[in-house]
């Protein structure tokens, strides 16, 4: 069995250290057990402008992230969090996993840039897994989990679990409930959502409603929009038991390719080519 904390948090659009002091008081006020925290996307800043996004922009070797790192350890907890990342000048809407050792397994950017995500940020351009407390686990973002290809990309690098770091408002309440039963259900993985709540900027109001759903799109556990940092205890043994009587990975005619992908130590990552439009392998040497 897991246990998680889901931090469905109101924030602050572009008030960097007050979000950051909740992300702290999160991480140190952890619930005995537990193994991993998420916070919702863009945790850090809110959601950036074109104004200010140079100014609340983290790198990724940041000092802000470093604490995050650090708390990781004393808390000996893994964390999932959302920021505005700055590399180079460039940015990117971008969640990283942090381990219970303080190391970043994973970071991933946001492919699919949502309305207000465009002119802001640069999309992302790959997907990747990587292992953590024995599971496969791949990060999306918000609008990603709308589009089938993303779940289906993570499916061909045999993930087991997908962390998704959700803005979503109102009046779109609905939406992401669909897509991720979808999205969960199609491509036998389980799904931790974690989303904002409370008001935005632009008379927004984040709608809350994070959430667990097994392999069979079974909804498991279920937040209202109010602010509030969760524990679930859940168990992943479901994922070969979905596959029993329909695998819709084995049984499908038309392939995502490349269709047989060979895992090892997190190398290889499917990478979007903007020309043809296909997802391709790359090996990170």
């Amino acid at each position: 069995k897991m246990k998680i904390e889901i931090a469905q948090l109101s924030l602050i659009e572009g008030e960097i250290e007050s979000n950051f002091q909740k992300v702290v008081q999160t991480i140190k006020n952890k619930k005995t057990g537990t193994e991993l925290i998420i916070f919702p996307e863009t945790t850090l800043s809110g959601f950036p402008t074109i104004e200010n996004i140079s100014k609340v922009a983290q790198s990724i070797d940041s000092e802000k992230i470093q604490k995050i790192q650090q708390l990781a350890v004393e808390q000996k907890v893994s964390i999932v969090i959302g920021f505005a990342e700055n590399d180079n000048n460039q940015y990117f809407n971008s969640s990283i996993l942090i381990n219970s050792d303080g190391k970043i397994l994973l970071r991933y950017r946001k492919t699919h840039l949502w309305t207000s995500d465009i002119g802001v940020f640069t999309p992302g351009d790959s997907f990747s897994v990587c292992e953590w407390n024995g599971l496969r686990v791949g990060l999306l973002i918000c609008y990603d989990i709308e589009f089938p290809e993303c779940g289906r990309a993570l499916s061909s690098l045999g993930v087991d679990l997908v962390i998704v770091s959700d803005g979503l408002m109102d009046p779109y309440v609905v939406v992401h409930d669909r897509a991720l039963t979808a999205r969960s259900m199609e491509n036998h993985f389980y799904s931790i959502l974690s989303n904002r709540c409370g008001k935005g900027d632009n008379d927004l109001v984040f709608c809350g409603g994070s959430q667990v759903i097994n392999p069979f799109g079974d909804t498991i556990f279920h937040l209202d929009n109010n602010e509030i940092i969760s524990q679930f205890e859940f168990q992943l043994d479901l994922i070969s038991s979905s596959k029993k009587d329909y695998n819709y990975i084995k049984e499908r005619r038309i392939k995502l390719e490349p269709q047989k992908i060979t895992f090892s130590q997190n190398n290889n990552c499917l990478v979007i080519n903007d020309e043809t439009k296909q997802l391709e392998i790359r090996t990170n040497k």
